[in-house]
């Protein structure tokens, strides 16, 4: 059990982290303008080898994530304003306020007002606040603990 949780903050520390360690090797932040917060993690038995999280991103207007990807599967919520995300690799599957799906392939982009989500797995993509206001995302993912929340590329 103390390992769980340790394993648990290691990956909170990880995500939340990450931004001083990329920045230190990058020329510029990857994440400028974007507040990362923990709202909760879990190690489930039925998947021992990861960590369910809870996240709040909050992305400033302007605010743009660079290709990267994650290291498990993700589920992302816009609870307001206009997100845009581009894909790389992988695909993505956005499903509409109005329940309606679509898929996002690699060279494809989409664009998703409050409500709308997308749920993707070891894609590389970008995050973008495409609108004047911030853009508030919910994120619940199954991450590997050994890894960065954000695995950014060298592109």
């Amino acid at each position: 059990m103390i390992e769980r949780t340790a394993r648990t903050a290691a990956l909170v520390a990880l995500m939340l982290g990450l931004v001083a360690t990329v920045a230190l090797a990058q020329e510029s932040d990857p994440m400028a303008g974007t507040t990362v917060e923990a709202l909760g993690s879990f190690m489930p038995g039925a998947a021992s080898d990861k960590a369910l999280v809870l996240l709040r991103i909050t992305m400033e207007p302007g605010a743009a994530i660079p290709f990267h990807q994650h290291p498990g599967a993700v589920v992302v919520t816009v609870a307001s304003g206009t997100f845009g995300t581009e894909f790389d690799r992988g695909q993505g599957t956005v499903t509409r306020v109005d329940g309606t799906a679509e898929t996002v392939a690699a060279g494809g982009s989409a664009t998703m007002q409050a409500g709308d989500s997308l749920a993707y797995e070891g894609a590389v993509h970008t995050m973008v606040n495409e609108g004047s206001d911030q853009v508030v995302l919910l994120v619940s993912a199954l991450l590997d603990p050994n890894q960065p929340g954000f695995m950014f590329m060298d592109m």
